[in-house]
């Protein structure tokens, strides 16, 4: 089995505010800033950050 393989099981879970923290969530367009959500989530993201992603 690989990693991450059961990310079906964490589904509920969401990317920390805390790794975007510069950015106003509210108005957030994650479509364009996917780039930087992933290089957040790489950098500084949790496991479940990770499964979020």
């Amino acid at each position: 089995m690989k990693y991450l393989d059961d990310w079906k099981n964490y589904s509920h879970l969401r990317i920390s505010p805390a790794i975007l923290w510069e950015y106003d969530l509210a108005r957030f367009d994650w479509e364009k800033m996917c780039k930087t959500v992933v290089l957040r989530v790489i950098q500084y993201g949790t496991k479940d950050d990770w499964y979020a992603m």
